[in-house]
């Protein structure tokens, strides 16, 4: 057991001696996506939350888990045909 924490240590070693720190230019962007995505997330679930909670509150009950999972393949797919969109308009 010993043997392979010692090459994997050794593996580390190695890696962290081959990377370098990126620009600050790199960084900020790197930083302004995860941020970006962080929010975007965020965002997601609190409107989750927000149907949610409203849904509770007027007393609609549940929903069933057919509509659920049309929502959750309509949103899905949305998504795809955007982001296709969006690369082919960069293409141009």
């Amino acid at each position: 057991m010993s043997s392979k924490s010692g090459k994997l240590s050794d593996t580390i070693i190695r890696l962290l001696r081959m990377v370098s720190r990126p620009e600050p230019e790199e960084y900020k962007m790197m930083l302004r996506v995860v941020l970006i995505g962080l929010g975007l997330l965020g965002t997601i679930g609190f409107v989750f939350q927000l149907m949610g909670s409203f849904l509770e509150f007027a007393g609609l009950g549940g929903i069933s888990r057919e509509y659920v999972l049309l929502g959750g393949i309509i949103i899905i797919v949305v998504i795809l045909v955007l982001a296709v969109y969006l690369r082919r308009r960069e293409e141009i």
